[in-house]
């Protein structure tokens, strides 16, 4: 019996120090972990991620990023958990590719857009679009990157 509850102190004080990261992929204590885990999808950030990319990326160069540098100029106006998270909404949208995350999410790797990121940021890099775009997501009250695609594609389509 008293090797069971020490087992059970034990496995109980494992679940309670460790948590999965879902930004990261990684595990780390509850203590180490950073940042507002509520963040909302803000896709004026994505688009800012993708022509930051499209912006540094090169063939044989990727983006490197590290919390305690200096920001490209158009991600300045966002925290680092705001990048954080929404790199990895591009990872999980396939927007971009070979995404790699270190130090718990203190710095990372992208190492291109995606041909899908390519297409998606080709249909909003105008401002007009980009502004279109967002007006009708609004008032049809959708705010996911599935639906910011399908809307700007439309968009483009409807000028044509």
């Amino acid at each position: 019996m008293y090797l069971w509850v020490v087992w059970l102190h034990f496995a109980f004080a494992f679940f309670v120090a460790v948590s999965y990261n879902r930004y990261t992929g990684s595990r780390q204590s509850w203590v180490q972990m950073k940042g507002d885990n509520n963040l909302k999808l803000n896709n004026d950030c994505v688009r800012d991620i993708l022509l930051t990319l499209e912006e540094i990326c090169t063939y044989d160069s990727s983006f490197s990023y590290d919390m305690d540098n200096d920001k490209p100029h158009l991600l300045t106006p966002y925290t680092h958990d705001e990048i954080l998270y929404h790199v990895n909404q591009c990872r999980m949208a396939n927007l971009i590719i070979d995404v790699h995350f270190y130090d718990g999410g203190d710095s990372f790797d992208i190492g291109d857009l995606s041909p899908s990121g390519h297409q998606y940021l080709a249909n909003i890099r105008s401002d007009k679009i980009w502004n279109k775009t967002k007006k009708v997501a609004s008032e049809i009250g959708v705010n996911s990157l599935s639906a910011m695609t399908q809307i700007s594609t439309q968009i483009i389509s409807s000028i044509i």
